[in-house]
């Protein structure tokens, strides 16, 4: 298993930074709490802001160890709440800007988190769950709870999309032998 590699020089006295530090750092460098609550917003430029953030990392997630396995574990059940609560409850187009079981199934998605980062323990893990857990943080705080989950559903979808891209990028690099 990779293990993050020890501090050089006077740092070097001081204990190796565990992947999650890593990804956190990582995370600071690239201000995705601020851009999250752009790509969260209403206007035409946050789903530009969506894209770009989700290309970021998607792409540095698969860099750092992250599986499509991983994401696909969490995104079946993310799939299936917005089949229960963008789509159809009772046979009817479910209208309730706020239901409750979806602010209870967002809360509890938290601990699965931690629990898969913990479970494989690799920066790209982590940075994917932290991204997760800011983004879920973002559709918490909405008035409209349905309308933040369906921006969350994108951004996850974006993030697998351009992890895909990655790891393809990253194949034809070997085939053709600069990797």
């Amino acid at each position: 298993m990779n293990r993050p590699q020890p501090q050089k020089g006077p740092a070097s006295q001081r204990q190796r930074k565990s992947f999650k530090e890593l990804a956190q750092e990582w995370m600071r460098e690239k201000k995705v709490e601020i851009r999250l609550k752009t790509a969260f917003g209403d206007d035409v430029g946050s789903a530009q802001e969506l894209v770009n953030l989700a290309r970021e990392v998607g792409h540095e997630a698969f860099k750092q160890g992250l599986t499509t396995n991983q994401i696909r574990n969490i995104f079946g059940i993310v799939k299936g709440w917005e089949r229960d609560y963008l789509r159809f409850s009772g046979g009817q187009i479910n209208q309730d800007p706020n239901p409750p079981r979806l602010r209870q199934e967002l809360i509890m998605l938290n601990p699965k988190l931690v629990y898969a980062a913990s479970r494989h323990d690799k920066q790209g893990t982590w940075l994917f769950v932290l991204t997760l857990q800011n983004a879920l943080e973002e559709v918490l705080s909405k008035s409209n709870l349905r309308e933040g989950f369906r921006r969350f559903v994108d951004f996850f979808e974006a993030i697998l999309a351009f992890h895909k891209e990655a790891e393809v990028e990253s194949r034809k690099r070997q085939v053709e032998g600069g990797d």
